[in-house]
């Protein structure tokens, strides 16, 4: 008897905490984002005032951004170095697909994340300021959705799991 008490404490500790893992998923994804966003606006900087080459410029925003999105913009920036294989394009779609598993992008964020990328390294300077923009522009917007749905879906996710994890001792016992 002690045993089903014991294993149903745990089924219902874990998906209380599988419940709080889902529910912060919002947060985390509008952290990346937000880390995205910043780093593009330092990338704006640069190409405005610094004139910086790509790979410096690279290197300079990884060194003032935070984890996961700082190990894209250095492995981008290593790879320009190195002269990789393929175009700047392909290499920013690259290094956005080795690192999308520490992300917490969507399918439709890594979309727009490559559609900015195709613009990298090919365009004057006033059109690589308008295509940050519009990156920008689609980030502001993500992040702003994910703030109204945050806390609706935090607890939906929370109470889900829980009654999950609760139907489950039922039929156990």
């Amino acid at each position: 008897m002690i045993l089903k008490i014991i294993g149903a404490a745990l089924v219902l500790l874990s998906s209380g905490l599988g419940g709080v893992y889902y529910g912060c998923m919002d947060m985390f994804r509008q952290n990346d984002l937000s880390q995205m966003k910043r780093a593009l606006g330092l990338l704006k900087g640069d190409i405005e005032f610094a004139l910086s080459t790509l790979p410096e410029a690279m290197d300079n925003i990884a060194a003032r951004i935070e984890e996961p999105t700082r190990r894209i913009f250095e492995q981008f920036a290593a790879c320009l170095r190195e002269k990789a294989e393929g175009d700047v394009c392909d290499i920013w779609a690259r290094c956005l697909d080795e690192n999308a598993g520490r992300t917490y992008f969507n399918g439709e964020d890594m979309a727009a994340l490559k559609q900015f990328g195709r613009a990298l390294g090919f365009l004057d300077r006033n059109m690589q300021l308008g295509n940050i923009a519009m990156a920008s522009e689609y980030l502001d917007a993500q992040i702003n959705a994910l703030e109204l749905s945050k806390r609706k879906n935090r607890r939906m996710y929370q109470s889900a799991c829980l009654l999950v994890g609760l139907l489950a001792v039922v039929i156990l016992f």
